[in-house]
């Protein structure tokens, strides 16, 4: 025996069919999709004295639903990446990054859409830990450690024991390591050569400090396998490259690669995994010798400022796209820092 179905009612509008009433009910009753209005966040942008064990606030215009985890990437510049626990109170939602940072260390942090947080577009900001001073009086230790040819050199705790470490970038790179007790012992043997600058970071996502080499023919990235470097396998650009910043450009939670070049800059995009695409842009035709990244508009995304041989320049991040600001700094760059 056929089972006896039930009616459906049509809405009909000028003798032209449109939806089932159940349909159109359903439609009806649903909460419409929109983007939280970013208001604050704690620690705030470019902040220089936040405490190494600090909760991040980030405070909306709408009350958030309590379910809402968020879509957090935090760096640490020394410490690598970190999770963080979240919690939901009202308009505000805190995250407790672990582990702790590491004081004197710059962080940067990406919040993007997802986990029950509406965004238009990611937020991302920097800010830096204190560091506890007791005075300063800077003296000679009377140590001379590796080569005489050294261009740049960056910090991290590449073997996970507390205490910082030293990449050195010269005619032949190579690691120094702490004691914890500021002695540094030169590893045998060397990670490449011909490179000019260097800047460390969670490149591939594991959690410790990888390498991105900036050198004469073309730029390598150096992944740490348990406190030692192998090499990537990837040779990035043949320009004579001669410093190198990281950050999140694109907003996807990622460290990229801003490259100052003689003849053209470079903009590296992380594929997630420490593996880089070149983006195509060619921001500026000058010498250039180093580069910084921070928020110099305040507009929640990561700008940069180029050290030329002839000027400084400030490119300007529009969705990821860098132009350039009108004004120059009167002067000759040879070096920069944001601060």
């Amino acid at each position: 025996m056929l089972q006896k179905k039930q009616p459906l009612l049509f809405v009909f509008f000028r003798n032209r069919l449109v939806l089932p009433l159940a349909a159109l009910a359903v439609f009806l009753s649903a909460s419409p999709a929109y983007s939280l209005t970013f208001v604050s966040s704690s620690p705030a942008a470019n902040e220089i004295k936040a405490a190494a064990n600090v909760k991040l606030v980030v405070t909306f215009g709408e009350t958030l639903d309590p379910s809402a985890k968020g879509n957090i990437f935090i760096h640490g510049a020394v410490s690598g990446s970190h999770t963080a626990a979240s919690a939901v109170s009202g308009t505000k939602i805190t995250f407790t990054p672990s582990p702790a940072f590491t004081p004197g260390e710059k962080v940067t942090v990406t919040l993007k859409d997802g986990n029950g947080i509406s965004m238009s577009s990611p937020k991302i900001w920097q800010f830096s830990v204190a560091t506890p001073v007791t005075g300063i009086n800077f003296i000679d230790s009377g140590k001379s450690i590796g080569v005489s040819d050294s261009r740049d050199a960056a910090i991290g705790d590449f073997d996970r024991d507390g205490d910082f470490d030293v990449f050195v970038a010269s005619a032949g790179n190579n690691t120094l390591r702490n004691d914890g007790k500021g002695n540094f012992t030169a590893e045998s043997g060397t990670i490449g050569a011909g490179s000019n600058g260097v800047a460390v970071g969670d490149l591939d996502g594991d959690g410790d400090s990888d390498a991105f080499v900036a050198n004469n023919g073309g730029n390598k990235v150096w992944k740490n396998e348990s406190g030692a470097f192998q090499d990537s396998g990837q040779t990035l650009g043949n320009s004579d490259s001669r410093g190198v910043a990281l950050g999140d450009v694109d907003g996807d939670g990622d460290l990229d690669a801003f490259v100052a070049n003689y003849g053209g800059n470079r903009l590296w995009l992380n594929q997630g995994n420490g593996t880089f695409s070149d983006s195509g842009q060619v921001p500026g035709t000058s010498d250039s010798n180093n580069v910084a990244l921070g928020d110099v508009d305040n507009d929640g995304d990561l700008d940069a400022v180029a050290a030329d041989s002839d000027t400084v320049k400030i490119w300007i991040n529009q969705n990821g796209v860098f132009q350039k600001n009108e004004k120059e700094l009167e002067t000759d760059g040879n070096n920069v820092a944001l601060g």
